[in-house]
């Protein structure tokens, strides 16, 4: 029987880049691997009701995704986005 090695991620993975400015977020998604395309899927309001949106979106599709994102001193420094982003994950 031959072995099968999975890795950390598989084709259900799904990446989503957040990049926070005080006022919008930027959204934006790739699938596994280096060579993988980003795609911008849309700039959303700052509120955690737009993100919870977007993320529930992007959840409903079934795949696991990783979230990570970019702030500066103006943008998400509310330690209550990061969990709920957290919450919506599962991660």
């Amino acid at each position: 029987m031959p072995k099968i090695i999975m890795s950390a991620t598989s084709a259900t993975d799904l990446f989503v880049g957040l990049d926070v400015h005080k006022q919008t977020i930027d959204v934006a998604t790739a699938d596994d691997g280096r060579s993988a395309e980003v795609r911008h899927y849309g700039k959303i309001t700052g509120v955690l009701a737009a993100l919870d949106k977007v993320i529930r979106q992007l959840h409903s599709t079934g795949r696991t995704l990783h979230v990570v994102y970019e702030a500066g001193p103006c943008g998400y420094a509310k330690p209550s986005g990061r969990r709920k982003a957290r919450s919506l994950t599962g991660e």
